[in-house]
């Protein structure tokens, strides 16, 4: 006898407005992906694309230059002393909750033998290991 899983997807909300905006962003054939940071000299990651939206909507101001790292092989920036993670005044004005600074959605399920499990999504995970923007922009359309 075999279970079917079931499963469950749930992860914070955000305001629609600002969701539509990042969303679009996204799908913004000029913007430039990268991996790892919100910001460098080559584009942005899916987090930086929002601190970007949020720029364009006074919520924080430009990001500043940190310096050049040999990591990423060219310079980074960062949006309210912040490299990796949004920083918490855009993590606040999106409607995340406060200390939300990795957005990422979550699969609750059963498995084949029954047993309950959660898997979590980080966007930047999603981001930093071969996901599109596009791609990306559908997750947040359908997810959040």
């Amino acid at each position: 006898m075999t279970i079917e899983p079931t499963y469950t997807l749930f992860s914070e909300k955000m305001h629609v407005g600002i969701k539509e905006e990042w969303v679009a962003a996204l799908r913004d054939p000029n913007a430039k992906q990268i991996q790892n940071y919100l910001k460098t000299s080559e584009g942005n990651c899916c987090l930086g694309i929002a601190c970007e939206v949020a720029i364009k909507n006074k919520v924080i101001p430009d990001a500043i230059f940190v310096g050049f790292t040999e990591y990423a092989e060219s310079n980074v920036y960062a949006y309210e002393g912040r490299e990796s993670y949004l920083p918490r005044k855009v993590s606040n004005w999106m409607g995340f909750m406060e200390d939300i600074q990795q957005p990422s959605f979550h699969i609750k399920y059963k498995n084949v033998v029954g047993e309950r499990k959660t898997e979590s999504f980080h966007l930047t995970d999603l981001n930093d290991h071969g996901f599109t923007f596009a791609q990306i922009a559908d997750l947040i359309e359908y997810m959040f």
